[in-house]
């Protein structure tokens, strides 16, 4: 078995492990109305989308570097909502 098929054997196993524990459940059920913005094709759709939606505004240059960092390293987009949700900004936003 080559290394590369074995590393995505191990991400597999990792995803699978993430998306059935009870943490994963529990932010997949807060992210139901963002579901088609889960569905878009491309990060930089995503995070442009996800900053519109949850902050009012366009997506800046800091938060394109660092989410788009993390999503690259692999964090599921339904993390990303989950800090977003839990962020200050996000907080003023609903008042």
């Amino acid at each position: 078995e080559s290394s590369a098929a074995s590393d995505v054997y191990k991400r597999q196993a990792i995803v699978n492990m993430v998306r059935t524990s009870p943490e994963y459940k529990r932010i997949q059920s807060e992210n139901i109305g963002y579901k088609e913005l889960l569905e878009l094709e491309s990060d930089s759709e995503f995070l442009n989308a996800i900053y519109q939606r949850m902050l009012n505004r366009p997506l800046d240059e800091h938060g394109r570097f660092h989410y788009g960092l993390r999503l690259q390293g692999g964090t599921l987009r339904e993390v990303i909502i989950s800090e977003l949700k839990n962020s200050e900004e996000y907080k003023q936003a609903l008042l």
